[in-house]
This record gives structure tokens, C-alpha cells and sequence, in this order.
């Protein structure tokens, strides 16, 4: 890793565009199959298909974003294709078990228009940026900084999600008391349903309490993802700022 191209500030500053979208880019391809498959009980296969859409209008649009990238300056190509990003994990912090398998599937395929413009930008900029004889060291930096980016983008929202989802089951829990109407009327409506289907009567409070701890871990599971959407939302946003820098 040669330090010296750091000093180049142009290039240091498409360097931490490409670590942020890395980070945004490889934490959405991690949490929108995982949401779905948490929150809304889809198959692992079912899953996966929410990223085919998006992946194959990126393969067949890269050459069209490429000339783009030539023919208009790179940050203007990179602010819009992050904003696009942006925007399109931004319209899932409202997502619950209700949101339709198809508007998650539009949701990524919106994201990856935005990775499409932002991946031949990104390296067109950093590597105008550099003399000719720089270029391979800075090719492999900008790929480095991207893998780099989705690494920690990864890792750090596998952690955000568990202490949220773990701070929103805490706090949904101690909400569950005696003084709770909405907590009151859900216990027995269960119990109600499980005397008319004939549950013995001895069953009925450990069985209806258990649902809502089912009730309770779903509602976390969910408040926490949307948490997380936020996080890469933000995150997307924050690269926005260096594109300025750019010109």
C-alpha cells in the first residue's frame, strides 16, 4: 500500500466515497434478504430472488452509466447515483411484515440504478486524479477501500441490529403490565379463542402469554431492522459530502 497517493487530495477523497458506498452497497445486499426472512417468515430462496431484479438491470445498464461516466463530470454521476442509493434504504424504515414482497424487490431495484452510476464514476474520478504511472497502486487502493467499506459495513450492522433489536424487546417488554388496555384486550381475545377451541382452562394464561412473547419479539425484530435501514440511509448520505470535494 503505497501512503504517498494519499497525499493526493482528490484521490483520498474518492477513496473515502468508495469506503462509504461499500460500506452502504454490501450492508444492503446483508439486510434486506435477512429482514425478510426474520420479519416476514420468506424462504431463504425467496429471499434471494428480492436481489435478482436489481442485479440485472445493474448488469445491463453499467455500459450505458459507463459513458456517462466519460461524458459528464464524475461527481455529478456519483452525488446523483448515492442519492438514488440513498434513498431507495431510506423507503424501507418503514417496511413490517405487511410490505409486499414486490415493493421490497422495486426498493433494491431502485438502489441498484444508484450503484450502477456510482461504481464507473468512482473509479473514473479516483484515477484521474492520479499520473499514469500511479495507476495500478491506485486501482488496487480504490478496490482495497471498497472491500474494505463492505466489511465494515457488514459487521458493524450485524451489531447495530442486535442492540437494537435487543433495546426495543426491553422496552416493549416492560410496557407489558396489568395497566396495559391494549396488552389487557389482546390476553383475552386469546383466551377466548383458545375456549372456543376447546384448550383446557389451565392452558389458557401460559399459552396466550407465550403468543405475546411472540407478539413482542416480532415487533423488536422489526424496530430494529428499521433501525437499521436508517443506519445505511445515513451512512449513504454522509458520502454525499466528499462528492464536493471532488471538482
Amino acid at each position: 500500500l503505497d501512503l504517498r497517493l494519499f497525499k493526493n487530495v482528490r484521490f483520498a477523497t474518492a477513496i473515502s466515497i468508495s469506503f462509504l458506498f461499500g460500506f452502504g452497497s454490501f450492508a444492503t445486499v446483508y439486510i434486506f434478504p435477512v429482514f425478510t426472512q426474520i420479519v416476514q417468515g420468506f424462504s431463504a430462496t425467496e429471499a434471494g430472488f428480492l436481489l435478482l431484479p436489481g442485479s440485472i438491470l445493474a448488469a445491463f445498464i453499467l455500459p450505458l452509466t459507463g459513458r456517462l461516466a466519460d461524458s459528464l463530470p464524475a461527481q455529478l454521476v456519483i452525488f446523483v447515483g448515492m442519492f438514488i442509493f440513498a434513498i431507495s434504504v431510506v423507503l424501507m424504515a418503514d417496511a413490517d411484515v405487511d410490505t409486499v414482497f414486490w415493493s421490497i424487490a422495486f426498493y433494491l431495484f431502485i438502489g441498484r440504478i444508484g450503484v450502477a452510476l456510482v461504481s464507473p464514476a468512482l473509479n473514473a474520478a479516483a484515477l484521474a486524479a492520479l499520473p499514469p504511472a500511479d495507476l495500478p497502486r491506485g486501482a488496487g487502493v480504490v478496490n482495497l477501500f471498497l472491500m474494505l467499506g463492505g466489511s465494515c459495513g457488514i459487521s458493524l450492522l450485524v451489531v447495530i441490529l442486535e442492540r437494537r433489536i435487543e433495546f426495543h424487546s426491553d422496552a416493549f417488554t416492560a410496557t407489558q403490565t396489568a395497566a396495559n388496555t391494549a396488552t389487557a384486550e389482546l390476553l383475552g381475545s386469546v383466551r377466548g379463542l383458545l375456549n372456543s377451541g376447546g384448550v383446557p382452562d389451565g392452558l389458557h394464561n401460559s399459552v396466550a402469554l407465550d403468543y405475546l412473547g411472540e407478539v413482542v419479539r416480532a415487533q423488536a425484530n422489526t424496530s430494529g431492522f428499521q433501525d437499521g435501514f436508517i443506519t445505511v440511509g445515513l451512512v449513504s448520505m454522509v458520502a454525499l459530502i466528499p462528492v464536493f470535494f471532488l471538482s
